[in-house]
């Protein structure tokens, strides 16, 4: 009877340990030659007050320059507007793509992949 107690003990206390040493691998210990993780720090900025675009020139002086632009050009790009108008790129395409869109301009869009163009159309 004592054999049996003393065997039971035993194997409770084995498991014990093969419990608590996987519990224990499971934690993510370092070794000592490797340092800890930094902490993150995000830093918030406020933004500024929002520039006021100065644009002296109107729509239509723009649609003048794509025109003039065309006439020497074979194509134009929103980037390429955006630098001759001072506009933003958005701003620049959007334009563009109302010139495009309005039937009576005579400037139409071509995309090619991921990038569009405009072209003097054939009226």
């Amino acid at each position: 009877m004592k054999t049996i107690g003393i065997m039971n003990k035993g194997i409770l206390a084995l498991c014990m340990v093969l419990v608590c040493s996987c519990a224990s691998a499971h934690r993510g210990h370092r070794p000592p030659h490797v340092p800890p993780r930094p902490a993150v720090t995000t830093i918030v900025v406020k933004p500024g007050p929002a520039k006021h675009v100065h644009n002296r020139s109107t729509q239509n002086e723009r649609f003048q320059m794509a025109l003039a632009y065309l006439k020497k050009h074979k194509q134009l790009t929103s980037n390429k507007y955006a630098k001759l108008t001072g506009l933003t790129k958005a701003m620049a395409e959007a334009e563009l793509n109302a010139f495009a869109s309005d039937k009576r301009k005579p400037i139409a869009r071509i995309v090619k992949g991921r990038k569009s163009v405009y072209v003097l159309s054939r009226r």
